[in-house]
C-alpha cells in the first residue's frame, strides 16, 4: 500500500489457552495522512473501522493531521508527552546521538512509555476505550513501531497471545516499513545529511528484539508480572472487568 504504511489487523493469533482472535476487529498502521481512496474505502467500507486512536504528540498532528473521516471517532492519546513526544524532527534529534549509543536511546524510549505517567494513562485510556466504544478500531504514531508497537504488545498480551507472535507481529514492522525507510533516507541524503546521522536514523526507523524486550523487562522489574502492571493503580489501573471485557471482545 502506498499511502497506507506499517498496515496489518491483528489477526490469526493464539492464546495460550488455544484460543483464537477474532479477525478484523482491530488494527494498527502508521499515520493516516493523506490516505488514497481505494485505501479509504478499504478501511471505512470494507473494514467498517469506527475508532481511531492516535498516539502522536500535539506537535506531531498541528504539522500533520490525520485525514477527516465521517462517521468515526477520533481519540488522541499522547503517550509520549512526559518525554517530549518526539518534538525535534528526526534529523535534528539524530545529530545529538552517537551511532553506538542509539540502541540505549531507543531502548529508553521503550522504558519511558511504558514507566512514563502519559504513557501509563494513555495505555490505560487506549485499553479501556477498546471496551468502552464499539466498531473496529484502529491505532497508529508516526511509522507506526514503536509507540504503536509497545500498544500492540500490551494489547495481544492482555489477551494472552504467546510470547513468540507477539514478538512476531512487532518485528513485522520491518519489512513492512522498509519503502518507507529507504525514502526518509534517500531524502535526508540528499539534504546533505552526515553519514553518522544517517546511521542513527536508520537505527530509529526500524524495530529490533530487545527494544521491546527491554519494555518488557522494565515491567517485570517494577511490577513483578504484566498481570500486576496491567492492574496496579501506579501501572495501568485496568480493572478484571476491562480485561475480561477485552477477551470477550477480541477472542473467538
Amino acid at each position: 500500500m502506498d499511502t497506507l504504511v506499517n498496515f496489518r489487523g491483528l489477526n490469526n493469533f493464539t492464546t495460550i489457552k488455544q484460543q483464537k482472535m477474532q479477525p478484523d476487529l482491530i488494527f494498527r498502521s502508521g499515520e493516516l495522512v493523506e490516505i488514497a481512496a481505494p485505501e479509504r474505502a478499504m478501511l471505512f467500507e470494507n473494514y467498517q473501522i469506527k475508532q481511531i486512536y492516535d498516539f502522536r504528540s500535539d506537535k506531531e498532528i498541528t504539522e500533520k493531521p490525520d485525514d477527516q473521516f465521517n462517521g468515526v471517532d477520533y481519540h488522541h492519546i499522547d503517550l509520549m508527552r512526559d518525554s517530549g513526544g518526539h518534538s525535534a524532527s528526526l534529523e535534528v534529534f539524530a545529530s545529538g546521538i552517537d551511532p553506538h549509543q542509539a540502541d540505549d536511546v531507543m531502548k529508553d524510549m521503550y522504558r519511558e512509555i511504558v514507566l512514563s505517567q502519559s504513557g501509563r494513562e494513555g495505555l490505560h485510556n487506549f485499553l479501556d476505550g477498546l471496551v468502552t466504544h464499539t466498531g473496529p478500531a484502529i491505532f497508529h504514531c508516526f511509522a507506526g513501531k514503536d509507540r504503536t508497537g509497545v500498544a500492540a504488545a500490551l494489547l495481544l498480551a492482555s489477551l494472552q497471545v504467546t510470547p513468540s507472535q507477539i514478538m512476531q507481529d512487532y518485528l513485522a514492522t520491518n519489512p513492512s516499513r522498509k519503502a518507507a525507510n529507504d525514502a526518509i533516507i534517500a531524502s535526508y541524503r540528499a539534504n546533505g545529511v552526515s553519514e553518522e546521522a544517517l546511521s542513527v536514523i536508520e537505527t530509529m526507523l526500524y524495530v529490533k528484539q530487545p527494544y521491546l524486550e527491554h519494555s518488557f523487562a522494565t515491567i517485570e522489574e517494577n511490577f513483578g508480572s504484566i498481570a500486576n502492571y496491567f492492574k496496579a493503580e501506579d501501572g495501568l489501573g485496568l480493572s478484571s472487568d476491562v480485561i475480561s471485557a477485552l477477551r470477550h471482545q477480541y477472542l473467538a
